[in-house]
């Protein structure tokens, strides 16, 4: 399958082959990341706040209902977190964020998109940023 657009950014930077346990926060209705990328990968932990994005569509071998201020997962336990088009939709993005950084372990990746539609955008649609 062909990707294109911030989906084709986002790829580029995501860890496909990861052996440790991989977090997407926000499936969504697409779900293009558990339909595709992950499919059938034991380590892929699909989550989203809405039941109907958890469901049959969803192939996910692991599927959490979650809602992003409180991940129920152990400290320090996942090797990348994946939250895309999501983050804008969540008024305490703070709190997302320090759950993020509380569950993904030392050295690992996080990958995140969010709309940016202005016109500066086109020059340069992603940017990677470390976690220290």
């Amino acid at each position: 399958m062909k990707y294109f657009g911030r989906e084709r950014v986002c790829l580029s930077f995501i860890e496909k082959e990861s052996h440790g346990k991989i977090l997407n926060i926000g499936a969504g209705e697409i779900k293009w990341l558990e339909n595709d990328i992950f499919l059938g990968k034991k380590n892929f932990i699909s989550t989203d706040i809405e039941d109907k994005n958890l469901g049959i569509e969803n192939p996910a071998k692991t599927k959490l209902k979650v809602d992003a201020r409180k991940i129920p997962l152990k400290d320090s336990s996942i090797s990348e977190v994946i939250i895309l088009d999501v983050l804008e939709h969540i008024k305490e993005d703070s709190k997302v964020l320090k759950e993020i950084h509380r569950v993904l372990k030392k050295n690992g990746v996080l990958v995140i998109s969010v709309p940016n539609d202005n016109f500066l955008s086109y020059f340069k649609p992603s940017q990677e940023i470390r976690l220290l």
